[in-house]
């Protein structure tokens, strides 16, 4: 069977692949794995994963992404336990599963697999953070998919396409639309310029293969009482609000003004790397639309990685920093890797020996800075020096400011709050529920949207068995997003029925308070 061969004549890549792909996450995992914690954003994340393991549904239990990621993660804390450590291994076995395919997507532009090591290794700089692990994972296994169904435009691979679609809408619906719609694209190319028969059957089986990668998201919605309303409240919210995120304007690298060498090497770096999306893109797509039908053998991986990275380019457009750069910045790294073979240049080796070194170099300058064993190796000022934490059973290294933060607001809960009275953190400290090992009394974990009348009657009910809370009135990006905007009826009823409690040590924008009594 064609299949079968083409399997046995892949196999010393998929085993090469997988290998190196184990091997740098591993050794990532070993230096940074210990390192850092974001109390707001991947305290989200640990929360959801700790509730769905104990038997809640994101969306309908608790504000969340889908549920795919939690549904993973929780599946392996059956294996490594809740804790924080915990959780970045199941998300470094996602990892190694997303850098293994932008591994295979690359070996389509190069002739030697030691080439894959440093591909593999500036694949590996750009997954970042820590806690974002499955948008540039599914971005690549979306190119490696995109190239196979170039290669041979069959109904099975179409289908096999479509189920790639579906998965990535459950692990986030906006990664749905992007795969979908880039997979749209390349299918139109490949009927137009590789193949032109059969497209009822081929867009037949997508169809079919999108229902059944999306079958357990279809499933909940079915089965699981309530979450259908959950799920379309969710879209309307994002509809009528957007994204969460603040936008930011673009680092362009004229518009750079760094301070130290250090802040001058970061600016220019990343303002190179945003210049760099729309440009190539431009002119990537220029490239596809003059090619001769013949020559789309060699531009495959040029193609998927054009379509996939325009799609998800999106992302970052949205909030123009590095965190969302990363996420979605790895098609754009393989499809500059792609040019040589693309362009059919004389030395292609050494070509693509240059422009590794360029982007590694990239890399370094700019993501490299920002990632967890860096910001621990060179810590800018004295309360950023890394120190040893508990952090629900787990030996973490955190900057002191963050370590001193996390004791004094421990040993304030252990000291002053009950086990059976109900506690509210504020999202800035949200990892402070799976830390201690209690539940969120409010449904709305990250209260930065503005909330409608109906939202603002749910979170005054929920208050109703809360006896404690902790609130930071900080903006989450900028000054419309703080609570006391954000929920302006819930934040008078703290002020009004809830009284300050003063507690040495904290900032001045955190705010302690206690249920007045009678």
């Amino acid at each position: 069977m064609p299949i079968l061969r083409s399997i046995r004549r892949a196999e010393p890549d998929l085993l090469f692949a997988a290998l190196l792909a184990v091997t740098l996450v591993g050794l990532a995992f070993a230096l940074q794995g210990n390192v850092g914690i974001a109390l707001r954003d991947e305290g989200f994340l640990w929360y959801g994963v700790v509730r769905t393991a104990h038997g809640e549904v994101p969306l309908l239990d608790f504000r969340s992404y889908d549920p795919g990621r939690y549904d993973w993660c929780a599946a392996w804390s059956k294996v490594f336990g809740e804790g924080i450590l915990a959780l970045r291994l199941s998300c470094a076995i996602f990892q190694v599963l997303g850098l293994a395919c932008g591994i295979l997507a690359a070996r389509r532009a190069v002739e030697s697999r030691w080439m894959l090591v440093p591909i593999g290794a500036l694949l590996l700089l750009w997954m970042y953070p820590p806690w974002k692990l499955f948008e540039p994972s599914l971005a690549m296994a979306a190119v490696y998919v995109g190239v196979l169904l170039l290669e041979r435009p069959s109904p099975a691979r179409h289908a096999v396409m479509g189920a790639f679609v579906g998965l990535s809408a459950f692990m986030g619906r906006n990664l749905g639309l992007y795969t979908g719609l880039a997979f749209a694209g390349l299918i139109l190319l490949a009927q137009l310029r590789i193949q032109r028969s059969g497209l009822a059957r081929k867009l037949s089986c997508w169809v079919i293969g999108v229902v059944l990668g999306y079958a357990p998201m279809i499933a909940m919605l079915v089965l699981v009482p309530g979450y259908r309303q959950a799920f379309v409240d969710s879209i309307r919210l994002y509809v009528s609000q957007g994204a969460l995120n603040a936008p930011l304007p673009v680092p362009w690298p004229w518009n750079a003004h760094p301070g130290s060498l250090d802040a001058a090497l970061f600016a220019w770096c990343l303002g190179i790397c945003f210049l760099l999306l729309p440009a190539f893109y431009l002119a990537a797509g220029a490239l596809l639309l003059l090619a001769k039908r013949e020559s789309m053998s060699r531009l495959a991986l040029l193609a998927a990685s054009t379509f996939v990275g325009v799609f998800h380019a999106h992302h970052v457009s949205v909030r123009s920093d590095i965190p969302h750069l990363a996420q979605c910045i790895h098609p754009l790294w393989l499809g500059v890797l792609a040019l040589p073979k693309a362009l059919a240049w004389s030395r292609g080796r050494l070509a693509t020996a240059a422009l590794t070194a360029a982007l590694l170099a990239l890399g370094l300058g700019s993501v490299g800075q920002q990632s967890p064993y860096a910001q621990k190796l060179r810590p800018e000022r004295p309360d950023l020096v890394h120190v040893p934490c508990d952090v629900a059973g787990d030996r973490i290294w955190i900057d002191r400011g963050h370590a001193q933060l996390l004791d004094r607001l421990r040993a304030f809960v252990a000291t002053r709050v009950r086990a059976d009275e109900t506690i509210w953190f504020s999202s800035r400290i949200l990892s402070l529920y799976p830390m201690l090992g209690r539940r969120s009394p409010v449904w709305d974990l990250y209260p930065a949207w503005k909330a409608d009348e109906r939202m603002e009657r749910r979170m005054l009910r929920e208050m109703e068995a809360v006896d404690w809370a902790i609130q930071v009135d900080e903006p989450v990006g900028n000054e419309g997003l703080r609570l006391s905007i954000t929920y302006p009826q819930v934040w008078s009823l703290l002020t009004d029925r809830f009284e300050p409690v003063a507690v040495e040590g904290l900032p001045g924008t955190f705010h302690v308070l206690r249920r007045r009594r009678g």
